[in-house]
């Protein structure tokens, strides 16, 4: 953990129950700083609802209830706990999606997945053989107090020559106990250099920076660990410094020379303290070693890693305040955190004091943006189970690779603005123009080159009008937009409504290009099947291989139950007053945790959904998915066009959220044909069973720009139960359906006289929307079982008809 707390230091191998390290917690409120201080106890995390994890002996425990503080015991032995997590390293299957040429690949290192200090030493062997073009050999920084070497590489385009480009440091392992913070540093590694030439953001930085990285800075506290838990789970936390008074060790995140020993609250001047400060600044040859590094270099940002809490640290931690530029923290903190919604701010805001830590050091002598992430939740500790070690690296990667653009020019869209041009109804017409504004935003610390915004679209019909503009150079931390100027395109008159038309948008500044695709239909798009969940209509819970033991999909109005301050399962559906029914995962109780998902997955299944005879079919539908702060788990949405045989997945939603609905849209024909036997899946699951995981779905809605007339039917078409039939006409026409039983032997086909069995059905007039939506009851006839229903709309006093639409009877 980023060392904010002072805590009890494990001198030996534990030998009695006294000494062997377990973990409580501890309520919120119950524990000041001065009772931490008193009692000499080891913080390991703050949860998000305020409760205190602390490593704790039986000492400890002892002296917690001495002091009157109720505590649980959440493992009575954490080492072991943690060793029951971790494989060894010949039993570790799968190939991750980075770093599976490695020997030992990544995420199979000899300790329970997690690499030796031998194992880095190699692994930076091998990616320099592997990309000389890219990376330097490994060097020596500086050597520790043992006489092991810290090793450090440098990735760029031209490794070997010292650019005036953007310099990055990532740095982690001050602490020994905490090795995901490693692991997660040499996939960001991978992920520059296998993406190089393919992915655009790796390939800019890689060109454009020069980038930095001591994956191990506390050797011998990691060998330690190793030689009393070699598979895995060792709690030793600072270095090896043998201390006056025969105590051991020097945390190395308080001994940095910036306000080193500011107080005692922030660090302990006791040897036998988990945060003890050394005799001086920089007495420990490792933070010499980082010091000389550091000064050595102009680092515009640095990133040393932690475990765990899911945070996002700046400085300062020695006082609880901000810096004078707090403000650019902040930009950048939200920026690397849109995936994980950590919480983020000033070390010493945020948790508690610490003094001699890196970041302030990096800021006060440097002027560089610092952070450290607290990697993983409390369930994952500091040794996640193996199966997180790739999912930990990968939340993690996209605030690095942040980080590292913000050396530079970090140029990006902060909003998009598109318009029609034309009758002014926000619809896109044959002989109309489509207008698009970005509003940009530098949150970097360089003045970008000049920047340019782009628009291209291959369409036939559509012309390009205006096609790039010139925005100049962007100042740091400042925007732009060229809303004087927008980017246009034209759409010819001689377009057919419900074209769909694509784009691209581009932004282009240093040889850099994000792309931004995107479509529209001409013409005005209606809806012509809907469900807002008010009825059941014939949903599926559960399919094979379902296995979520708790959190099942259920359906009805939503327990809203919340996490600290975070909802976690929905409290309200999605729909407007005065609906109140949706799907959720579990609403059996109250509180989060009590029936989110455990285990699973969970699947919930449409009935069929009538979309032939549709052309240009858009679905959207509202989700909620909450509290994922790993990517092991998941929502995901699928297509099938089958009848359920194959699945075509539309998203997979991963990380944190929200904790709110989000509308998402799709074109339906992107992913699977317009059939009669389409059905819409949404799965979900906790797989392991390692966090709060909670999702909802509502308002399913399908449109289309076709304006002709068009019918279905939408439910399980159930003798005694309730269906929906829908009519899209033009608003305020007057509609008649007309529908026959095909007895036994008629074929199917347009309606005729032979269908003599007439089905009596509803007419009506169009709405404003131009969708009828009219709920029908199948009688409860058993002569019905297995019969067809065909039937067919007309616009009163016209020969127009829609597409026969046909259910039969279950």
């Amino acid at each position: 953990l980023f060392p904010l707390l002072l805590a009890l230091s494990q001198q030996i191998r534990p030998d009695s129950l006294d000494d062997v390290q377990g973990l409580v917690r501890v309520a919120a409120g119950a524990l000041t700083l001065d009772t931490v201080n008193q009692l000499e106890l080891d913080v390991a995390s703050v949860l998000p609802s305020g409760e205190v994890e602390l490593v704790a002996d039986g000492r400890d425990r002892s002296a917690l209830a001495r002091a009157g503080i109720p505590y649980t015991l959440v493992h009575t032995d954490l080492a072991a706990f943690y060793a029951s997590r971790l494989t060894p390293r010949e039993a570790i299957r799968g190939t991750p999606p980075l770093g599976a040429w490695l020997v030992p690949q990544f995420g199979a290192g000899s300790m329970g997945g997690y690499y030796t200090y031998l194992e880095v030493a190699s692994v930076l062997d091998q990616i320099h053989a592997a990309y000389p073009s890219l990376t330097t050999a490994k060097f020596s920084i500086g050597t520790t107090g043992q006489g092991r070497t810290l090793w450090a590489m440098k990735i760029s385009d031209n490794p070997g020559v010292d650019e005036s480009e953007p310099e990055v440091r990532f740095d982690a392992m001050h602490h020994a106990r905490e090795p995901e913070s490693m692991q997660s540093t040499f996939w960001l590694m991978l992920a520059l250099l296998e993406r190089y030439g393919t992915d655009a953001l790796s390939t800019y930085l890689v060109n454009a920076r020069e980038m930095w990285f001591v994956p191990c800075v506390n050797p011998d506290g990691y060998e330690h660990n190793r030689s009393t838990n070699p598979s895995g789970g060792g709690l030793w936390r600072k270095n090896r410094r043998a201390n006056a008074g025969g105590t051991i060790g020097v945390d190395l995140n308080r001994n940095y020379d910036y306000q080193w020993g500011f107080d005692d609250s922030g660090s302990s001047p006791s040897g036998s303290n988990e945060t003890y400060r050394g005799t001086a600044p920089a007495s420990e040859p490792e933070i010499a070693a980082m010091q000389a590094f550091i000064l050595s270099r102009s680092f515009a940002v640095a990133i040393s890693a932690h475990t765990y809490s899911d945070l996002w640290l700046w400085p300062w931690g020695y006082v609880a305040a901000g810096p004078p530029n707090n403000a650019q923290y902040v930009e950048l903190g939200d920026l690397c955190t849109l995936e994980t919604n950590w919480t983020r701010g000033p070390a010493g805001l945020t948790l508690y004091l610490a003094n001699g830590v890196t970041v302030d050091y990096d800021h006060a002598l440097e002027g560089t943006l610092a952070f450290t992430p607290e990697i993983g939740n409390s369930s994952d500790g500091f040794w996640p189970p193996t199966g997180r070690i790739v999912p930990l690296a990968q939340i993690t990667e996209p605030g690095f690779l942040r980080s590292a653009w913000a050396a530079g020019a970090y140029v990006h869209e902060q909003s998009r603005t598109i318009s029609e041009v034309g009758d002014g109804d926000g619809f896109y017409e044959p002989g109309e123009s489509f207008r698009l504004v970005f509003d940009l935003r530098n949150s970097g610390r360089a003045t970008s080159g000049a920047v340019e915004v782009e628009l291209e679209s291959t369409t036939p019909g559509v012309t390009v009008t205006t096609g790039s503009v010139n925005l100049g150079a962007l100042a740091p931390f400042s925007g732009a937009t060229h809303a004087g100027q927008p980017l246009e395109l034209a759409l010819g008159a001689g377009m057919t409504t419900g074209t769909s038309v694509n784009y691209v948008a581009r932004i282009v500044y240093e040889g850099f290009v994000q792309e931004f695709p995107g479509s529209f239909g001409l013409g005005q798009p209606r809806p012509f099947l809907t469900d807002d969940l008010e009825l059941q209509l014939g949903w599926t819970v559960g399919a094979p291989g379902d296995a979520a033991t708790t959190g099942v999909w259920a359906y009805g109005d939503p327990v809203g139950t919340l996490n600290g301050s975070a909802p976690s399962n929905p409290g309200d559906d999605a729909t407007l007053a005065p609906g109140v029914r949706c799907f959720a995962t579990g609403n059996g109780s109250t509180t989060a945790g009590g029936d989110d998902v455990d285990g699973g997955p969970t699947t919930l299944t449409s009935p069929r959904l009538q979309l032939s005879g549709v052309s240009g079919a858009t679905l959207s539908y509202r989700r909620w998915f909450a509290n994922a702060t790993v990517l092991n788990d998941a929502l995901e949405a699928s297509l099938s066009d089958d009848d359920g045989a194959s699945w075509v997945q539309l998203e997979n939603v991963t990380g944190a959220t929200s904790n709110s609905w989000i509308e998402k849209s799709f074109a339906v024909e992107d992913f699977v044909a317009l059939t009669d036997q389409v059905r819409l899946r949404f799965r979900t699951g906790d797989q392991p069973n390692d966090s709060l995981t909670e999702a909802g779905v509502d308002e399913i809605a399908f449109e289309t720009f076709d304006a002709g007339l068009k019918l279905n039917f939408y439910g399980r078409p159930t003798i005694g139960d309730d269906i929906v039939m829908h009519v899209a006409a033009p608003p305020g026409e007057p509609w008649r359906v007309l529908g026959y039983v095909a007895l036994p032997g008629t074929p199917s086909g347009a309606l005729g006289p032979r269908k003599v069995w007439r089905f009596r059905l509803p007419s009506g007039a169009s709405p404003a929307n131009g969708l009828a939506r009219v709920t029908l009851t199948i009688p409860d006839e058993p002569a019905l079982l297995g019969l067809t229903l065909q039937a067919q709309a007309f616009l009163n006093g016209t020969l127009q008809r829609s597409n026969v639409a046909e259910i039969t009877f279950q």
